[in-house]
Formats: structure tokens, sequence, C-alpha cells
């Protein structure tokens, strides 16, 4: 089984945010460190500040990559054959608003959730039944 961070950087990056990858260089004495770095857009660090004031949270930084989501299911899909609906997540809130709009829903009445990107991978590292283990990470400018 590869490890989070081969897991990460072969499987997920590629896929869901090249335009945000800035790369990784693995170290020149063995192949067992990697080192990644991950820069999130300030607009969106912004946007993700806002959000967790609305919810209450009086901070004026957030660390690492903000990925946005909806509170309720309205965004959530069922995929064929399988048990449970897909939660999309968002690496930008222009996106997540964008996917309410097209699912016809009003995007003031949502309750908009930020996590860090971070947190995220770790919790589905630690856990196998993690609450993350039905979301899609959407990259930006994807859609749903």
């Amino acid at each position: 089984m590869p490890s989070i961070c081969t897991w990460f950087i072969e499987d997920v990056l590629p896929s869901v945010a090249p335009d945000k990858f800035t790369g990784y260089v693995r170290d020149a004495v063995t192949d067992r460190h990697m080192y990644i770095r991950l820069v999130p857009d300030m607009s969106e660090v912004k946007n993700a500040l806002k959000e967790r004031k609305k919810a209450g949270f009086h901070s004026d930084n957030f660390s690492g990559v903000p990925v946005f989501q909806v509170q309720s299911d309205a965004l959530n899909t069922k995929v064929d054959g399988s048990s449970s609906n897909l939660r999309p997540a968002f690496f930008t809130k222009a996106d997540l608003e964008k996917a309410l709009r097209d699912k016809k829903r009003d995007t003031d009445s949502e309750i908009i959730q930020v996590t860090a990107l971070e947190v995220i991978i770790q919790e589905m590292k630690d856990c196998t039944m993690s609450k993350w283990n039905d979301v899609v990470l959407v990259p930006p400018g994807g859609k749903f």
C-alpha cells in the first residue's frame, strides 16, 4: 500500500489541482522522503475567513489550503452501484456557488463549511471509517 504522500502526489494532485501543484522533490539521499508545497490562492483564504466568521469563528488567519462544502445534502450525488452519496468539496468558493446555482439552490440560504485540505488528508489517513470517505475533491473550474 503506498504512503499517503505517494498516493496524494501521484493520484490526487494531477487530477484535482494541476495548476495549484508546485511540484515535489525527492530527497537526494533516499527515496523515502518527499516534499510538497501547496500554496492556496489568497482570495480563497479571504473567502475562507469570511465563511468562518459567519459560522462564529473569529480569527484573522487560516492555516492550510481551504476546501469549501455545503452543510446540507444539496450537492450530494448518488453513483451507480454505490451505497452512499458522494459529497463534493471545492477548492474555490465560486465553484461551490456555481454548483448550487446549477442545482437551482439559493446560495445565500446554504451554510458553507470550510476545512483545510491538510486536515482532510490527515483524517483520511488516520481513520478507515473517516467522515471524509465519501468526499470528492473538485478541481478549480471543474464540474461535479
